[in-house]
């Protein structure tokens, strides 16, 4: 008996049981005919009224079940003997024939079934009203036969007034599905109309529909015709339609929406701008006029226009003239597109020149995060710039601007200039040793350890050194914070720049004292020095100057390891899992004749003390390094075969 004939049998016995089951085991039943069957079992004798449990679950089963004419006339039999309103909906929502072959059968099947849902979507319960426009919506194919005539059936049910407004909009969506059909297009229009009529409308009701109805008409670009923005036009509703337009002839753009552009109404200019990004290739001569001037007043709209429809060098030339005087609102957005040609275009080092050049008489923190992610982008910066970099960077370090923005531009500045370097790290210099807060310190290291490369090293390392005066919570969060630069910087292909938090963070480990931290913080401790140490031997040969660092961290925590054998034997599970880990690397370093002894010191009762579940997982997963067979004694042995 299989699994899925065991879960319908079940049904009467444990329902809800049974109904959780029931969609997987028919997905995964390889007989059809059995899967067909306990649906039909399902539908048959659980779709109860009221029951939102069994309904959903009788909705999974049946989508279980592959789209094929054998699937759909189980369904047209369901649906001719019941008539629960619940198991309509739960059969209808299953009905698709997406896979289905597209066979002589099948179009007779589907036909059939479009001309009983036809009848349904008058139906007095909206329910299944609604769920058969749905079905009839996603069945329809545009060669069905004409003998359906859906249009007929829609409009005699939109011409009742008692319809809901739920089950009128999903008829108005329905009807761009039943283009060609000029009547289709009518009846959207005669919604439109019977709304200016009807005074009893609220107006939020009023502009869902028209909002459906309009969208409706200009769904299919291919067939909008200039008679139809022109039907649009004499409502007042072409600006309605300039939202959901996605493509006309520019003559079309020309005759409705050119006049638009130059609206007393800035929201109506905005439409027509953003209405001409979407369905022009590219800009006319004459709009191109226009849009220029328009660009202070639309910025956001115009740039984005302007940055897919224009060459490099034109735009560079649109944003010149914005720089001599920028206003609060043009700030931000002029820089960003002028940050995105610079990744693109070399004419764009000129833009950045006069940005620059605006920037050491008056600079401020837009312009200074401007020139931030300018430099992100770039190798090198010329002389030119970087003199004028320096002294806008000297006259921001004593000002209101934030101090941290001007030690990173000096430190990405250092790093792309060689002229200047030592004059921006002198200023970067300054600005931490005027840092009151210990926070603010770190913050800015680690703007050096990210954008300084080599000179924002030698600045971090005496800031990275002093981690023990601070709180263990606090130690913690910023060695974690280093890996994750280090991280970064490593997924940016950038190795060695990676390895340079990494040296820091063990230089940081280095200071901190065990003795009197929390147990808690010093097993943190530990296990972040050996994910420190696994990540240093992914980037770097340990055979390097490195070596030494990594020896001595793996000689802090081994003696790490055996206080806190001696303080805890709570920590029994964590401990064996740091042995595991470090039993890998030490295969690596077989100079490291230290551990063995360390490792060796560690009581034989704490071992003794674990559970053996415990000791076997923890020494499944280390290499093959650790084999035990259940015994607790044998990991001592073991240790010590690991470390010779």
């Amino acid at each position: 008996m299989s699994t899925l004939s065991l879960a319908v049998s079940r049904l009467g016995l444990q329902p809800h049981v049974a109904l959780a089951q029931l969609p997987g085991e028919v997905a995964a039943s390889r007989s059809l005919s059995e899967a067909r069957m306990a649906s039909l079992t399902l539908v048959n004798s659980f779709c109860k009224p009221g029951d939102p449990v069994v309904k959903l679950h009788a909705a999974q089963t049946l989508r279980q079940l592959p789209a094929d004419i054998e699937t759909l006339k189980l369904l047209c039999a369901i649906l001719e003997k019941s008539a629960d309103a619940e198991v309509i909906c739960v059969v209808l929502a299953a009905i698709h024939s997406d896979s289905a072959p597209n066979t002589a059968e099948l179009r007779d099947l589907l036909l059939l079934v479009q001309h009983q849902l036809l009848k349904m979507i008058d139906n007095e319960d909206e329910r299944i009203a609604q769920q058969a426009i749905l079905t009839f919506g996603r069945l329809y194919r545009r060669e069905s036969p004409a003998a359906i005539a859906p249009v007929d059936h829609v409009s005699a049910v939109l011409r009742k007034e008692a319809v809901s407004l739920q089950t009128r909009l999903l008829l108005i969506q329905l009807l761009k599905k039943l283009y060609p059909d000029e009547r289709a297009i009518s009846l959207c229009f005669e919604q439109l109309d019977s709304l200016s009529q009807s005074s009893a409308c609220r107006p939020s009701r009023r502009r869902r529909i028209a909002r459906f109805a309009i969208q409706s008409i200009v769904d299919r670009p291919e067939l909008i015709t200039d008679e139809t923005l022109q039907s649009l036009a004499s409502r007042n509703l072409i600006t309605h339609a300039m939202f959901y337009l996605k493509d006309i002839s520019l003559s079309s753009f020309r005759y409705f929406f050119y006049g638009f552009l130059t609206s007393d109404n800035p929201r109506v200019q905005q439409l027509a701008l953003l209405t001409m990004a979407r369905i022009l290739d590219s800009i006319p001569h004459e709009m191109l006029t226009i849009v220029k001037r328009l660009v202070p007043f639309h910025t956001t709209v115009c740039l984005r226009i302007l940055s897919r429809q224009l060459a490099p060098q034109d735009m560079v030339s649109v944003l010149t003239p914005l720089i001599v005087d920028l206003d609060f609102h043009l700030k931000k957005t002029v820089l960003v597109h002028a940050v995105r040609l610079s990744k693109s275009d070399s004419s764009a080092s000129l833009l950045f020149h006069k940005i620059v050049d605006r920037l050491s008489r008056t600079p401020t923190k837009e312009l200074l995060i401007a020139i931030s992610q300018y430099l992100h982008h770039v190798i090198s910066v010329d002389d030119g710039i970087a003199s004028l970099l320096f002294s806008a960077c000297d006259i921001a370090s004593c000002s209101d601007i934030p101090r941290r923005l001007t030690a990173r531009v000096c430190l990405q500045a250092s790093s792309r200039n060689i002229t200047y370097s030592d004059q921006f790290c002198a200023i970067a210099a300054n600005i931490i040793s005027t840092q009151q807060s210990s926070f603010g310190r770190y913050l800015i290291g680690l703007e050096c350890l990210m954008y300084g490369g080599i000179s924002g090293g030698r600045l971090a390392k005496p800031i990275f050194s002093d981690l023990n005066p601070l709180s263990p919570t606090f130690n913690l969060f910023w060695l974690r914070t280093l890996m994750f630069v280090s991280a970064s910087l490593e997924s940016g292909g950038n190795t060695y720049a990676a390895l340079v938090p990494l040296y820091q963070a063990h230089m940081a480990m280095s200071a901190v004292s065990f003795p009197g931290i929390d147990t808690f913080f010093q097993l943190e401790f530990l296990r972040l020095r050996i994910e420190l140490i696994e990540a240093t031997c992914s980037i770097y040969n340990p055979q390097t100057k490195y070596s030494t660092v990594l020896q001595q961290s793996l000689e802090v925590i081994a003696a790490g390891l055996v206080k806190l054998a001696h303080i805890s034997m709570s920590l029994s599970t964590s401990l064996t899992a740091y042995l595991s880990r470090l039993s890998t690397l030490c295969k690596d370093w077989t100079q490291l004749q230290v551990l063995r002894k360390d490792l060796l010191a560690i009581p034989a009762s704490f071992f003794t003390l674990l559970p053996c579940d415990v000791v076997g997982a923890r020494a499944s997963v280390s290499a093959g390094l650790i084999s035990v067979s259940g015994q607790r004694k044998r990991l001592c042995s073991s240790l010590h075969n690991l470390t010779t």
